[in-house]
């Protein structure tokens, strides 16, 4: 029986490739992608939840902050209100005081 070389070179390469728990160092290299793609997949799930966290805290932020400005802002046509009724009081007390000062 003739030793045929390229036959058992063949089988001492994919031997060689064998690691300890049965997988082809190819086969691994393959796993070890699709878990790194699924822990990245997980981490961007993470940070996609975060975001949406994020996003809503701010919403939340925004809708204080309109709160507050809209009741500032009442504040303010009221405090305008109060001053337009006043300058209307003192205009009509100068009229009344010059026709009174007028007729003496």
């Amino acid at each position: 029986m003739a030793f045929n070389i390229s036959h058992h070179s063949s089988s001492i390469r994919k031997l060689a490739m064998t690691k300890p728990h049965g997988r082809r160092a190819d086969e691994v290299g393959h796993y070890a992608t699709r878990e790194q793609l699924n822990n990245e997949r997980i981490e961007f799930r993470r940070s996609l939840a975060t975001l949406d966290k994020d996003i809503a805290v701010l919403k939340l932020q925004l809708d204080r902050v309109k709160t507050s400005g809209d009741y500032a802002m009442e504040r303010v046509e009221n405090s305008i209100k109060r001053l337009e009724t006043r300058i209307d009081e003192v205009d009509e007390r100068s009229e009344v005081h010059s026709e009174f000062s007028s007729s003496c």
